[in-house]
């Protein structure tokens, strides 16, 4: 009797060994297909992300031109009042360090522009 139970014991034991190792690989690609799954949709979802992004750089492009072109219509009002304005040599001299009309306008820029940072900053 004990060597019928060592058989059926030894039997129950490689039956339990032959399922779990045939069971592995269907348990191992379950998991890598539910992990291809899920990073398909994340890639989806940052695709998407990525859309919308450029989308909305896209628009604050166009927001950053119209702001800075108006911008620089303000600097140029601002300089034909200076001009009109400044008709002492002494004041030309310190407005407009460079002989150049292009140089003059650089500096009232560079001018207005430290101006602003400091109304801005402090």
């Amino acid at each position: 009797m004990a060597i019928l139970g060592f058989f059926l014991d030894l039997c129950y034991k490689s039956m339990v060994w032959g399922l779990a190792i045939i069971g592995l690989p269907l348990r191992l690609f379950t998991a890598l297909y539910r992990e291809i799954i899920k990073l398909e949709q994340q890639l989806r979802e940052m695709k998407a992300r990525l859309d919308s992004l450029a989308c909305e750089n896209k628009q604050l492009g166009q927001f950053l031109q119209v702001a800075l072109s108006g911008s620089l219509l303000q600097d140029e009002a601002v300089i034909r009042r200076l001009q009109q304005r400044g008709g002492g040599r002494r004041e030309e001299k310190w407005l407009f360090p460079g002989p150049d009309e292009e140089h003059k306008a650089v500096a009232i820029r560079r001018s207005l522009s430290a101006w602003r940072c400091q109304s801005w900053w402090g």
